[in-house]
């Protein structure tokens, strides 16, 4: 596991070779590809509304255990009545622009399609 993290998005492999521990080329691919796939749930962050559960913890959770902390998540929060953007903000909340900014990228789904498309050609 540390010589996967250490490969994380092929970043030691394709900067400093010499130091990339040698690894599975198909079970790095599927490593890096989970990672991705965790990544995506970013968009997460500025569901702001007032929930009664924070996403940041399970967000992190996803990392290591997708759909163990992602499905109670969708099971727990409150429903979406106002899809506009001044309801990101709940009651008394505020909602960093930036959160906002990063989760409603469109160049986030596209980099994460990209890195994707890395780890298949990698395996």
């Amino acid at each position: 596991a540390i010589n996967l993290s250490i490969n994380f998005w092929f970043v030691t492999p394709l900067v400093l070779p010499f130091l990339a521990p040698e690894i599975h080329p198909a079970l790095e691919g599927l490593f890096n590809f989970v990672i991705t796939y965790g990544v995506l749930f970013a968009g997460f962050l500025s569901d702001g509304r007032g929930q009664k559960f924070p996403m940041p913890p399970f967000l992190v959770g996803t990392a290591f255990l997708t759909n163990v902390f992602y499905l109670p998540y969708l099971g727990l929060r409150r429903p979406f009545e106002d899809a506009s953007a001044a309801s990101l903000a709940g009651e008394g909340e505020k909602v960093p622009q930036s959160y906002v900014s990063f989760a409603e990228s469109k160049a986030l789904p596209l980099v994460m399609v990209g890195v994707s498309l890395a780890c298949v050609a990698w395996a």
